[in-house]
């Protein structure tokens, strides 16, 4: 069953309901009675308390049974000692879904998990949802429904609109709502999902995605129980082009441990829900003002058409600030087209035709100017104008002609945001926001939430798909781990090459090997007993002649007397010594969360100390594999840098799509790294220097 039953209800009942409005079994009651049960003669509402007859005005019945009707949702206000009575009293009165309020379940430890597995079982069973338990519930703002015992309830000036919320925190939840009241930003649906015991974010967000009421998703994360539903449902929300935005705390040890005390909920590793985020066009805000921030803007406005921002200001101050915060956000400040400077040097004559455009205080004495100079921009391609205006938001003199004589070059462009950021009055913000005009007090918040916006709704990701590639059919996966050699020979399989090499069992043979392949040569151990060959000394490099090679191979050979657990060495591995390219790792790991993940970084002896690393979910597209390479602080170095010619970069987007067909083949069953990849400049293709395959138990 969908989540409609429990955000479209004809019929409620409130179990534990209490004839004092201000007890958490009394607010819902007063909440629905006050707004949600006069907006339809349809709907009916049940309190339920064996103690009473009648509660706040209305019949009160004994018990589920008594009521004598399939109910659509109930909400569930007693100790958790009571809950499981009431669920069970839920189900033969065959009730469509439940909200459990009551706290006292998994988050608090073993014996609230086993009470909580019973109430899962005993719903399951009997096809109801459950939300919660240990949640605030939920609201839809447009029908009145206020089914929740938060006090943000208590307030009737909420503003409706298609901003939906899933939150794992109840608190939260009544946070960004409370916030969102404040600042007059529309809100419709929101949901608090705490335990998470049936319902949780994912559901939410996918029910959202699907919901024609709905144009914004906000989500808030604490953890993640299924990694394989919050990508689906990310994806649908990407399919249906409604942005997402995330508040997802736990980029810190404490904050990870925060999260762990708060919900029970495990945090996961930070950077891969960073890189799932960014795989799946998913906003991951800082803060509450940066999540409210970036859905308003999204809720506002069109789709984006590109990055061009023309910045306005009465203030060169503030329009220096408000470009160095656009350009760190990866927006354009693109320089005037000498057309429209010309254009705008003889309609401000005492201003510098520039982007920043200072028109300075002097524009505003000839109102009749602001909408010449705003369409000559526009005209000029950008696509979207951020106005400083200082204070002027609080001078009806000259912010409501202002705003009246720009608003039929709004009218104009109708999909274009105008921006006005100044300090306003109530009445100032109602006139902007009534025009479709976008109102911030600050101008580095401005330009944050209008970058998000431009990354969120750009086509090329909302509508991109994968591109149809060839799919590989599932690989045998082998029993064991492997050595260097044996993975570099099943690594042929893809777009990967290897260097010339042989593997060696006697000095003799590793002479006539390095010979063969060319000095310089290099050499290593191969054994199953070591995973990381340098860290034993077991890599020798700039080998250039045969009596270095004789040396250098009973060296290696002679580790296994010296190290300090037993090493059995298959052979020493004599390879062609290879430094043209850029030494990069392509590997994977199988996270608990999310299973397996493809990564990419800027390998060799480096890749701990720099950390340079990015993630993706398998399978990859080639646009995946073009952002993952852009996401690395050391990408310009494959361009060509002091000197350097470009890599094969083409090459590089190859193997990783194909590396991470192989990766999905695996499965949680292994894992695989290639490091050092060497990505060979021009167009010489790429090679594993070095692999490991790990068999996982």
């Amino acid at each position: 069953m969908s989540l409609s039953k429990l955000f479209e209800p004809q019929s409620i009942a409130v179990i534990g309901a209490s004839s004092n409005p201000e007890r958490i079994g009394g607010r819902p009651v007063a909440y629905l009675l006050r707004e949600w049960l006069p907006r339809d003669p349809g709907r009916r509402l049940y309190p339920v308390n064996p103690g009473r007859s009648v509660l706040q005005g209305q019949r009160c019945y004994r018990s589920m049974g008594e009521i004598g009707v399939p109910v659509d949702l109930a909400i569930i206000a007693v100790p958790s000692t009571s809950v499981l009575a009431a669920v069970r009293d839920c189900v033969g009165a065959r009730c469509h879904a439940a909200i459990i309020c009551s706290a006292g379940f998994a988050e608090t430890g073993e014996a609230g998990r086993a009470l909580q597995t019973q109430i899962v079982r005993l719903a399951t069973g009997a096809k109801m949802r459950l939300l919660g338990p240990n949640c605030l519930g939920l609201l839809n703002l447009r029908a009145g429904l206020f089914a929740t015992f938060a006090e943000a309830g208590i307030f009737t000036d909420h503003s409706a609109g298609d901003i939906a919320i899933a939150s794992q925190s109840g608190a939260t939840m009544s946070q960004l709502l409370m916030l969102a009241r404040g600042r007059g930003i529309g809100l419709g649906k929101i949901i608090s999902t705490g335990n998470e015991c049936d319902i949780d974010v994912a559901e939410g967000i996918a029910y959202f995605a699907a919901d024609p009421q709905t144009r914004v998703i906000l989500a808030y994360l604490e953890g993640c129980a299924s990694g394989e539903r919050l990508v689906a449902a990310l994806e649908v929300a990407r399919q249906a082009r409604k942005p997402v935005i995330v508040l997802k705390i736990g980029r810190s040890a404490a904050g990870r441990m925060a999260a762990q005390s708060h919900t029970g909920a495990l945090a996961g590793e930070d950077r891969i829900f960073d890189a799932i985020f960014a795989q799946y066009c998913t906003y991951r805000a800082e803060s509450f003002d940066d999540a409210l921030d970036v859905a308003y803007v999204c809720a506002a406005s069109g789709a984006a058409t590109g990055k061009r921002v023309g910045l306005v200001t009465i203030s060169g101050g503030a329009g220096a600030l408000m470009a160095d915060v656009a350009v760190k956000a990866g927006l354009d400040v693109a320089p005037l087209p000498p057309a429209t400077a010309t254009a705008l040097a003889q309609l401000l004559p005492f201003a510098t035709p520039a982007n920043p455009l200072d028109t300075t205080a002097h524009a505003l004495n000839d109102l009749s100017l602001p909408p010449k100079f705003a369409r000559a921009m526009l005209d000029a391609g950008y696509d979207v104008l951020i106005f400083f205006l200082a204070y002027m938001g609080q001078s009806p003199r000259i912010f409501t002609p202002l705003v009246e004589s720009l608003g039929t070059v709004r009218e104009a462009y109708p999909n274009t945001p105008f921006v006005f950021c100044s300090l306003f009055t109530p009445t100032s913000t109602k006139i902007a926001a009534s025009m479709g005009f976008l109102v911030f007090e600050d101008p580095s918040r401005a330009v944050k939430a209008i970058a998000a916006w431009a990354w969120l709704k750009q086509p090329a990701l909302t509508e991109r798909t994968h591109e149809e590639r060839r799919r590989r059919q599932a690989v045998h996966v082998p029993e064991r781990s492997l050595n260097e050699l044996e993975t570099k020979v099943m690594l042929g399989s893809i777009a990967i090459g290897r260097p010339r090499e042989h593997l060696a069992t006697t000095a003799n043979d590793a002479v006539d090997a390095a010979c063969a392949i060319g000095f310089p040569v290099v050499m290593k151990i191969v054994s199953s007993d070591v995973r990381h060959k340098s860290e034993v000394g077991g890599v020798a490099l700039d080998i250039r002649d045969i009596d270095a090679a004789r040396r250098r191979y009973q060296l290696l050979v002679d580790l296994s007397r010296h190290a300090s657990r037993p090493i059995t060495i298959e052979g020493v591995l004599v390879s062609k010594q290879m430094n043209d390219g850029i030494e990069m790792i392509l590997g994977s790991i199988v996270d608990p969360c999310f299973g397996p993940m493809v990564m990419l970084g800027m390998g060799g002896i480096l890749i701990e100390l720099l950390d340079d690393v990015t993630f993706r979910r398998p399978p990859l597209s080639h646009h995946d594999a073009e952002t993952m390479i852009d996401a690395l602080r050391g990408a310009r170095l494959l361009g060509g840098l002091r000197g350097k010619p470009a890599v094969d970069r083409e090459a590089l987007v190859t193997a990783i799509v194909e590396f991470s067909d192989l990766i999905e083949s695996f499965g949680a069953k292994a894992s695989l790294e290639i490091n050092p990849l060497l990505v060979r400049y021009g167009n010489k293709g790429v090679v594993a220097l070095d692999a490991l395959f790990t068999r996982h138990p």
